[in-house]
């Protein structure tokens, strides 16, 4: 009984674990909305912009 569960578990955990290989390769497109010229760019935009790069290599490298 025992050596079924963990047998069961194990594919599952497989499974699961094939499926984000395969998500992970397809390409997705983010854009962000923000300043990137004018008054608010230096503290507002840059920095948000200069963030979202960051995260998205984050996500990346995982």
């Amino acid at each position: 009984m025992l050596r079924s569960s963990v047998f069961k578990g194990v594919a599952a955990l497989s499974l699961a674990t094939a499926m984000n290989v395969a998500f992970a390769q397809e390409t997705y497109k983010i854009g962000i909305v923000s300043f990137l010229s004018g008054q608010a760019a230096e503290s507002f935009g840059i920095p948000a912009v200069n963030g979202a790069k960051w995260l998205v290599e984050q996500f990346n490298n995982g």
